[in-house]
């Protein structure tokens, strides 16, 4: 394999890790995320209902972020070869939710990890980079 494909495979297979560690961190969340609080403030951030609705949607994020790293990682071999089906998957994948994720988590503000998904992009778009290289 040649070097840039190798360290296009090792940089997809962080994105889906990447990925996997945040569906875990939302799947796991006990309570609001802080940044989530802070956001909500004055909005009655503290009721039940507010809550138990939130916690919720972080089995969603926790879903759909574990899912994006699985599929991340099972396309990555594929995307590595430069195989252009696999690569623009990931492309679009990357796209189609890394950036509402980064955008919404700048909304967000109050210390929400908008450096994770920034991070995920241009990882991904630099290991998409060199695949395709010659």
């Amino acid at each position: 394999m040649r070097r840039s494909r190798a360290i296009a495979l090792t940089l997809l297979w962080a994105s889906a890790v990447l990925a996997l560690a945040f569906g875990i961190r939302y799947a796991l969340a006990p309570r609001l995320m802080p940044y989530h609080e802070a956001f909500l403030a004055g909005a009655d951030a503290g009721a039940p209902r507010v809550v138990a609705l939130v916690l919720l949607q972080y089995k969603v994020f926790a879903g759909t972020f574990a899912a994006v790293g699985v599929v991340t990682a099972i396309l990555a071999p594929a995307a590595a070869r430069g195989e252009p089906r696999a690569w623009w998957a990931l492309f679009a994948l990357g796209a189609l939710l890394g950036v509402p994720v980064a955008w919404v988590t700048w909304q967000v503000g109050h210390g929400a990890p908008v450096w994770a998904p920034l991070v995920n992009l241009a990882v991904l778009a630099l290991a998409l980079t060199l695949a395709r290289s010659r």
